[in-house]
C-alpha cells in the first residue's frame, strides 16, 4: 500500500453530508397538498433531448479496432463481401463496453469472417489479433484461451507467414510463456523485415531486446524509425507518439552518447505536441524528472507498465495501476491522462471497475498488477472519474443492444433521466416558484416512537477541540455544534456550488411512502404472506420468473421505496418546487457529483488528530419530514447538517436484540413516472434478495405490535436533535434511526 493508505486506521470514517432543501412542501407528507399549482405546458420541452441532458454516447477506440481500420483498406480485395460485414459488424459491436455478451458477439462475427473468406490472411490475421487483444478477457478458462492462442498463432504463420510475426509474438507473450521468449523474437525480427512500415512490431522488437540488455540495438533500430517521426512533424503528419517516449526512455536510460541525448530531447518535443494524449504526458513526466522535479522511479513504473501493456493488452490490472499512477502525478497533462484511462478501463473491464466503485474498502487500496490487486490508491478523485466512465459504459451497453428492454425490468438509469428532466420542464418546476402550502403544519408529525419505561438520554454537545476525548475514545454520540464549516466549505451556499458544477450529475431518488397522520418513511414492514398476495405484486413476480419467499420461514418482508434517476439539478427543482410528490435523495457518492464538489470537503486538524480519515463522503437531499428506520453502519460516521433539521435516536451496540433485527426478504417495488409528475409504484423485485441490517420496528409508526414494542420498552435510547451548521458523531455500529425536517 502507498504512504497514504497505510496511515488508514483499521475503523474508518464515512463523512455524510446530508442538506434537507427548502421545499413549502414539508407538510404535503399524508398527500393532501392542492394539485391545481402545476400547470402542464405542452411546449415546455422543445429543448429536451438525450444529447443536451446526457451528452453524446461513448464509444472504445483500441488497437484492434485501430489495425482493423487500416489493413482493412489494404486488403479489401483479399475479402468477400460476405466476410467484409461480418468483420465491419465484429468492430461495431466492439466499440461497445467489453461485456462477455460484447465479445461473444464480436468472435462469432470474427469466426463467421474467416470461413467467409476462405482463411485469406487478413481475415486470419484479424482473428488472431483479435485473440490477442482480448486474451484476458474472453470468457473462457485459462486453458482454453491458450490452446485458443496457439491455434490462432499457428493459422496466422501459415496465412500470412513472416508478416503475421508480430501477432504470433503477441500470442505468445499473452499466454506467459517466457520459455518462448527467443521465438517471440524471432517472429518480430520476420515481421519486421516482412513490413518494414509495421511500427507496432518494429517498437515490440526493440522493447523486447532492451529488457535482454541488448539497448543499444534496441536504438539502432529505434532511430531511424525516429527521424522519419521528425519529418512527419514538420509536414504536419500523425506522429506515433507511443514509439517517441518509449525510444526518449531507452535512450535516456542507457546511453551516455550526446548525440543520442539531442535526439531523446527532439523526440520527447515531438511527443509532447500531440496535446491531450498519454505520450505527451509521459513526454512531460520524463522532461519532469530530468529536471529533478519528479522521482526517476515514477518514470521507470510507467514504462515497466507500458511495456507490459504494449505485449498484453488485455491486461485490466496494468491498465488501472497506469491510471493511477498518472492521476497521482501533479501535473494537468498527467492527471487528464489518467483520467482518460481510467475511464477506458471502465469500458474495457467493466467487471473490475464495478467491483472499485461501490461503497466497500477496495478502492482504498493500492493497485498492484504484479499481485493482482485492484484499487485507486485511496484517491477519492479517481473514484469521480471512474464511476462517471462507468456510467457512460451502462450507457453504451444499452445502446449496442439496441436499446432492447427486457420484461419485468425498470428502464435504463438514462432514459429515466431523460424523462425526467422532460417531466420537470413541462410542469415549470425548474422556475423554482413556491409550492403550495399545506393547511397542516410540521407540527402535526408525529415523533419517532421512543422507548417508554427508560427516560431517553440527551445526546451530549461538545466542541471539536473535546470531540477525541469525550466522544471517539468513549464510544459516545455527541453533536458539535456549528462545526459544518470544518468540514465542507460555506456550508450555506454549498448546494448552489454543487449545482453550477455538476448539476447534470445523475443521483437516484426514492419515492417514500406515506401514511395517515406520520411522516413519510423509507422502509415499510409488510407481512410476507399478505404482500406477496396482492395481485400486483403476483403479476410481477411471474413476469421476472420470480418465487415468492416462504412466509413461515419470513413472516415479514422489507418493502424499500420505488427509485427513480434524474439530474442533480432536477431533483433539487422537484424539492422544492412540486407540491405533490415527494422524493429523497438517499446516500449519493459526492464522487458523483465530480472532483469539483470534493474539493468542497476538508480534512479538519482535529479529526486528523484521532488518526481518522475521511473517506466516501455522500450527499442526502429530502423533500418532505422523513422518517429512516433503525440501522447500523460498520464505520464512525460524521452526519453534517446543510440545511434543514434532524432528530435521531441511538442505542448502543448491545441493545441489538431489543430492536428485533432479523434476516428477512428484501424488496423494491417498481416506479413508472406519469405525466403529471407523480409516480405509480406498483409490483416488486429482487423477491430473492435477503437483508439483515434493518430492524423489524416501524419507529414511525402509531404504535408497534405488542410482541415487537415489549422489548423495546426496556432499551435505553439517546435523542440528538441537530440544526443546520452541525455535526453528529455516531459511532461505529451504533444503532439509529432519523426523522428528518426540512427548512420552513
Amino acid at each position: 500500500m502507498s504512504a497514504w493508505a497505510s496511515r488508514l486506521p483499521a475503523r474508518s470514517l464515512l463523512v455524510l453530508l446530508l442538506p434537507c432543501q427548502s421545499t413549502g412542501s414539508e407538510s404535503c407528507y399524508a398527500g393532501s397538498c392542492p394539485w391545481k399549482s402545476l400547470v402542464v405546458d405542452e411546449g415546455g420541452s422543445t429543448d429536451i433531448d438525450a444529447v443536451s441532458v446526457l451528452g453524446p454516447v461513448w464509444h472504445r477506440q483500441d488497437s484492434w479496432l485501430d489495425w482493423l481500420a487500416s489493413a482493412s483498406s489494404e486488403n479489401d480485395t483479399a475479402l468477400t463481401d460476405s466476410s467484409r460485414q461480418h468483420l465491419r459488424r465484429a468492430a461495431s459491436a466492439l466499440r461497445a463496453p467489453l461485456t462477455s455478451d460484447i465479445l461473444e458477439i464480436a468472435q462469432k462475427e470474427i469466426s463467421a469472417g474467416v470461413a467467409a473468406s476462405n482463411n485469406s490472411c487478413f481475415a486470419v490475421e484479424a482473428q488472431a489479433r483479435f485473440i490477442w487483444r482480448y486474451f484476458d478477457m474472453l470468457e473462457t478458462r485459462p486453458e482454453e484461451r491458450r490452446t485458443a492462442a496457439i491455434d490462432a498463432e499457428a493459422a496466422a504463420l501459415e496465412a500470412c507467414g513472416a508478416a503475421a510475426g508480430e501477432v504470433a509474438a503477441g500470442l505468445i507473450f499473452s499466454r506467459g510463456q517466457e520459455a518462448n521468449h527467443k521465438r517471440a523474437i524471432k517472429h518480430l525480427r520476420a515481421a519486421v523485415k516482412a513490413r518494414p512500415n509495421n511500427n507496432g512490431a518494429l517498437l515490440r522488437l526493440a522493447v523486447s531486446l532492451s529488457g535482454n540488455s541488448k539497448a543499444s540495438k534496441a536504438l539502432d533500430l529505434l532511430i531511424p524509425v525516429v527521424q522519419k517521426q521528425f519529418k512527419h512533424l514538420e509536414s504536419g503528419g500523425v506522429l506515433d507518439g507511443q514509439l517517441l517516449v518509449t525510444f526518449a526512455y531507452i535512450a535516456g536510460t542507457t546511453s551516455q552518447d550526446s548525440t543520442m541525448k539531442t535526439v531523446m530531447s527532439k523526440a520527447l518535443s515531438a511527443a509532447g505536441s500531440q496535446h491531450g494524449s498519454r505520450a505527451a504526458a509521459e513526454a512531460l513526466i520524463i522532461n519532469e524528472s530530468m529536471a529533478g522535479k519528479l522521482p526517476f522511479d515514477l518514470c521507470q513504473d510507467l514504462y515497466r507498465i507500458e511495456r507490459e501493456l504494449l505485449f498484453r493488452p488485455s491486461a485490466c490490472f496494468h491498465q488501472l495501476e497506469l491510471a493511477v499512477r498518472l492521476l497521482g502525478v501533479n501535473l494537468e497533462a498527467a492527471r487528464q491522462a489518467g483520467r482518460d484511462t481510467l475511464q477506458l478501463f471502465a469500458f474495457d473491464c467493466p467487471s473490475s471497475a464495478e467491483s472499485l466503485s461501490g461503497m466497500g474498502q477496495a478502492w482504498l487500496e493500492q493497485p498492484d498488477a504484479s499481485k493482482g490487486r485492484l484499487g485507486l490508491a485511496g484517491s477519492l478523485h479517481a473514484l469521480a472519474h471512474l464511476r462517471n466512465g462507468l456510467r457512460h459504459a451502462q450507457r453504451a451497453s444499452w445502446e449496442a443492444k439496441g436499446g432492447d428492454a427486457q420484461s419485468g425490468k425498470r428502464e435504463p438509469a438514462h432514459l429515466e433521466v431523460l424523462r425526467a428532466a422532460k417531466a420537470v420542464a413541462q410542469l415549470g418546476l425548474s422556475k423554482a416558484r413556491p409550492a403550495s402550502r399545506c393547511e397542516q403544519g410540521t407540527a402535526s408529525v408525529r415523533d419517532l416512537l421512543k422507548p417508554g419505561k427508560k427516560e431517553t438520554k440527551s445526546c451530549l454537545v461538545t466542541t471539536p477541540p473535546y470531540f477525541k476525548e469525550r466522544c471517539l475514545k468513549k464510544h459516545r454520540p455527541c453533536i458539535l455544534r456549528g462545526a459544518a464549516g470544518d468540514v465542507v466549505t460555506d456550508p450555506p451556499s454549498t448546494l448552489h456550488r454543487w449545482l453550477s458544477v455538476a448539476g447534470n450529475a445523475t443521483v437516484k431518488v426514492s419515492i417514500p411512502f406515506r401514511q395517515r397522520d406520520g411522516p413519510l418513511t423509507l422502509n415499510s414492514l409488510r407481512r410476507t404472506a399478505a404482500f406477496f398476495a396482492e395481485p400486483g405484486v403476483k403479476k410481477s413476480l411471474q413476469d421476472q420468473v420470480e418465487a415468492a419467499p416462504d412466509a413461515d420461514e419470513y413472516p415479514w418482508t422489507l418493502v424499500r421505496p420505488g427509485s427513480w434517476h434524474m439530474r442533480l439539478t432536477d431533483a433539487v427543482a422537484w424539492s422544492r418546487s412540486h407540491p405533490e410528490q415527494a422524493i429523497y435523495m438517499n446516500q449519493v457518492m459526492l464522487a458523483d457529483l465530480g472532483t469539483s464538489s470534493l474539493d468542497d470537503i476538508q480534512q479538519p486538524a482535529w479529526l486528523s488528530s484521532t488518526g481518522l480519515q475521511l473517506l466516501q463522503p455522500s450527499l442526502w437531499l429530502a423533500s418532505g419530514t422523513v422518517a429512516t428506520g433503525y440501522h447500523f453502519d460498520g464505520p464512525e460516521n460524521l452526519l453534517t447538517q446543510l440545511s434543514g433539521s434532524k432528530d435521531v435516536l441511538l442505542l448502543d451496540p448491545a441493545e441489538s436484540e431489543r430492536l428485533h433485527y432479523r434476516e428477512v426478504p428484501d424488496v423494491e417495488p417498481f416506479a413508472e413516472l406519469l405525466s403529471n409528475g407523480t409516480f405509480r409504484i406498483f409490483g416488486a423485485r429482487h423477491a430473492s434478495r435477503r437483508s439483515e441490517g434493518h430492524s423489524l420496528l416501524d419507529v414511525a409508526a402509531a404504535a408497534l405490535p405488542e410482541k415487537l414494542a415489549a422489548s423495546y420498552e426496556e432499551a435505553s435510547a439517546t435523542k440528538c436533535s441537530i440544526e443546520a451548521g452541525d455535526i453528529l458523531y455516531i459511532p461505529s455500529s451504533w444503532h439509529h434511526a432519523i426523522l428528518t425536517t426540512p427548512e420552513i
